[in-house]
């Protein structure tokens, strides 16, 4: 039986000073204490905890624990199985998240899965390559006592096989038989298959050699969400949001948290509008600091402890620089971003925009106070293009931006090293090739 509860609160302190990006996913979440879970366990909306196992961990391995659940609901492991074999899935999925947090500093446990040559990979990689090697061990082995089992969600299933001596087993249910004999039958969940030959690990699903033991028989913490296809969309839209949020959080305030190609590689930006995204992104830098004065709500009721609350009365200096060059003038493009960018600007507060048209040098420069923001679509150009003028107005004026918002089709001369501000690239080209940007965040505004 799971109850909520505070007994992880002595590693989420030390997460929330340490590393705020795994803290601001981690108190999305609803934790429960759950003796029934060999370890922790997560559907990337609770975080379910065995009081006994959190006991034995010293204080950053708990910290590593947790973050490596979030690492699950980041990656969105609890709906992207699909037909795939579930304890295959779990140890590819352990591999990418425990690279994730190799990368980041965290500390692992003995027999946590992590292998170097998974870095940067894809969890469906890493399963697929997790497969090959169980297909070759199973080829190497012919003829001893191989058996198969069926079984899904929760119950007993039965095994069948002939031979003598130990065997590989498929499917769900943890079996062991000796001498000659067939079984059949089919059951839903966990349970233990019988039969001859013996069984896969934990619930009886086959893992390559290269998995221990000791792993199968604890780390299965995927708790699987089904439902309609809406359902399911919807779910995971939410965690992207969470995830992309508190990823430019992170990056504004110097802790991007560093693997997340693997992230990247699951919803990239261009899968939603780009207004959304920017707009996301916006409020993240209005978030300036932890404020104490101010209590996070969420964590008093959800999670029993008293946490700051990430706040800022309103974001600093803005820079939008559109792009009035031949390829990008273009009244649709140009009111539709600018009606975009107003909205978003508004809902932000910045204390001063300066809004700059510019080809291959500024055209026309107009600065703005919050409260007058209603910058038209009047762009002055038509030549080739150079981003470099922007930015060196941007120093010759003195502007030290909370961010930089460029729209045009990146096709031009960009500064030969990253300013250290925010930038993003609003591109008219979802795909610029050659041109894609340096440096700064991409979006493509259809």
């Amino acid at each position: 039986m799971s109850t909520r509860t505070n007994i992880t609160q002595d590693a989420s302190v030390r997460l929330m000073l340490k590393y705020p990006f795994w803290s601001e996913l981690y108190f999305s979440m609803t934790v429960y204490s759950a003796p029934d879970i060999p370890t922790l366990a997560t559907d990337g909306v609770n975080l379910w905890v065995n009081p006994e196992f959190w006991a034995t961990l010293s204080l950053n391995l708990k910290i590593s624990a947790i973050a490596h659940e979030i690492g699950h609901k980041m990656l969105l492991h609890s709906t992207r199985r699909g037909a795939r074999n579930p304890m295959l899935w779990n140890a590819a999925a352990d591999y990418v998240v425990n690279g994730i947090l190799h990368s980041n500093g965290f500390k692992l446990g003995d027999g946590w899965l992590f292998d170097a040559k998974y870095l940067n990979m894809s969890t469906e990689a890493v399963y697929n390559e997790l497969e090959d090697q169980l297909i070759e061990e199973k080829k190497q082995k012919p003829g001893k006592g191989q058996g198969e089992g069926q079984g899904e969600g929760q119950g007993e299933g039965q095994g069948e096989g002939q031979g003598e001596g130990e065997g590989q087993g498929e499917g769900q249910g943890e079996g062991q038989g000796e001498g000659e004999g067939e079984g059949e039958g089919e059951g839903e969940g966990e349970g233990q298959g019988e039969g001859e030959g013996q069984g896969g690990p934990g619930r009886g699903q086959s893992v390559p050699s290269s998995v221990p033991k000791s792993w199968a028989a604890k780390w299965q913490d995927i708790k699987e969400v089904t439902g309609a296809p809406e359902t399911l969309d919807k779910y995971e839209k939410v965690i992207i949001e969470q995830v992309q949020k508190a990823v430019l959080s992170a990056q504004q305030h110097g802790h991007a948290p560093a693997g997340m190609e693997a992230f990247e590689g699951v919803c990239l930006p261009t899968r939603e509008p780009w207004f959304n995204h920017l707009q996301r992104f916006m409020q993240s830098l209005s978030v300036a600091e932890y404020n104490w004065a101010k209590m996070n709500r969420r964590t008093m009721v959800v999670h029993n402890i008293f946490a700051p609350h990430h706040y800022a009365e309103s974001l600093g200096e803005v820079v939008v620089a559109i792009d009035a060059s031949g390829s990008v003038f273009d009244a649709y493009h140009q009111s539709n971003f600018a009606g975009h960018t107003q909205a978003i600007l508004s809902e932000a507060k910045p204390s001063k925009v300066h809004v700059m048209f510019f080809d291959s040098v500024i055209t026309r420069y107009k600065e703005m106070d919050y409260g007058d923001l209603d910058f038209d679509t009047q762009p002055k150009g038509g030549g080739g293009t150079d981003f470099r003028p922007i930015f060196d107005t941007i120093e010759d004026l003195g502007i030290t931006p909370a961010v930089v918002i460029v729209l045009t089709d990146c096709a031009g001369d960009y500064p030969a090293t990253a300013p250290e501000y925010p930038v993003i690239w609003a591109s008219i080209e979802e795909n610029p090739g050659y041109y894609k940007p340096p440096f700064g965040e991409f979006l493509h505004v259809k």
